[in-house]
């Protein structure tokens, strides 16, 4: 049994190194294939789990083909329901906002009621993270919702560290401005 496991793990970690490659490549066919692997190996990681939707949800733009889509569709509908409860936090259930955000998007809009719903618990979890105002800031752009779109964006950048603290590392401060450039960006889309 532990010969068994250590070496899942083994070929999880190195179906890993083969997405980060695909991913650097931009090849999302050998992305998800390889994905599923890791998830085949290591299933019920949270960490893969989480790392498997979003790689779905990037590659979800580029895939054309709806039978194909659909097929993503399935493959993120039951890896979100394989996830344990018990496990999930913040980012897991920002991911799954995501993923039915993108579902309302390209498959139905039913889904983004749900999106809605997950997005709005995780405002209610810490109204103080700006990426539930962003993911449905977005969502509510793709609905052509502008006004709420504007409203949630605003908010977003209500909550937002200065880019002036003291404490605020260079690293940080990059990562808050693209965050900024994003709202205003939507901001925007939803006036023009």
């Amino acid at each position: 049994f532990i010969y068994y496991q250590n070496i899942n793990y083994l070929l999880a970690d190195y179906y890993y190194a083969k997405v980060k490659t695909a991913e650097t490549k931009k090849d999302c066919k050998q992305v998800l294939n390889n994905t599923e692997k890791v998830v085949g190996f290591y299933s019920g990681n949270i960490y893969y789990q989480d790392y498997y939707l979003r790689n779905y949800i990037n590659c979800f733009s580029v895939i054309k083909d709806k039978t194909i889509r659909q097929g993503m569709r399935n493959n993120m509908i039951a890896q979100i329901d394989s996830i344990n409860q018990q496990e999930l936090n913040y980012s897991i259930k920002l991911t799954i906002a995501h993923v039915k955000a993108i579902l309302g998007f390209y498959i139905d809009p039913i889904y983004y009621n749900s999106a809605e719903e997950d997005y709005h618990a995780l405002i209610n979890i810490n109204p103080y993270i700006m990426l539930g105002y962003k993911g449905l800031a977005r969502m509510k752009l793709w609905q052509k919702n502008y006004n709420e779109a504007i409203i949630y964006s605003k908010k977003g950048i209500e909550v937002m560290p200065l880019l002036n603290h003291p404490a605020l590392n260079q690293q940080h401060r990059v990562i808050l401005e693209n965050e900024l450039v994003d709202f205003y960006t939507i901001i925007k889309q939803s006036k023009n």
